[in-house]
């Protein structure tokens, strides 16, 4: 949270995530707000020592019961050190808002992906340190459900890739076959 860029990129991986539909674009809008306002809150020292810093936690404390919500955000208002997890404000359409995150964030109930999700064992800017190849694989039937996987996993590739690089980083090149939506 103390990087620069730490903002930004968050920002490409929320809109990567909820994806604005409909004619009314206000429920996503806010919808990525609190999920900002989480994923900061997760990002801060505290919650990283307790291991917390991951998409499946965030997924976890959507589905609070709602007085447990309220008194976390409140908390997080008050006492959070990184200042992004400070700018969700209330209001009468809370319930909403949270329950569009919930659903554009489906994805992270399937065990797999929870899985992937909760480890931080890969960082995209490796490839520019030796040679690799990275395959992320759904199958077709399943593409509809996974979209927003598939946009975050391609987000996070180009928050790295576009970072300018050192003088000693390997050229990448990146290859998208069937990427849809």
């Amino acid at each position: 949270p103390e990087d620069d860029e730490f903002v930004p990129e968050l920002n490409t991986l929320v809109n990567a995530m909820i994806v604005i539909e409909g004619k009314e674009p206000f429920f996503c809008e806010r919808a990525r707000q609190l999920l900002s306002c989480l994923i900061g809150h997760v990002c801060s020292p505290k919650e990283r020592e307790l291991g917390h810093n991951n998409l499946p936690f965030v997924r976890e404390l959507l589905s609070l019961d709602n007085d447990t919500f309220i008194k976390m955000l409140v908390d997080i208002q008050k006492n959070s050190p990184v200042p992004l997890a400070r700018t969700f404000y209330f209001s009468k359409t809370n319930s909403s808002i949270r329950s569009t995150a919930i659903s554009q964030l489906a994805f992270l109930e399937v065990p797999g992906i929870i899985h992937f999700l909760s480890g931080n064992d890969f960082d995209f800017s490796d490839l520019r340190k030796e040679p690799m190849t990275v395959y992320c694989m759904l199958p077709p039937d399943k593409l509809d459900t996974y979209f927003r996987f598939a946009r975050l996993i391609v987000q996070c590739f180009f928050n790295k890739m576009t970072a300018p690089p050192a003088a000693t980083d390997r050229p990448v090149l990146a290859l998208l076959d069937e990427q849809a939506k």
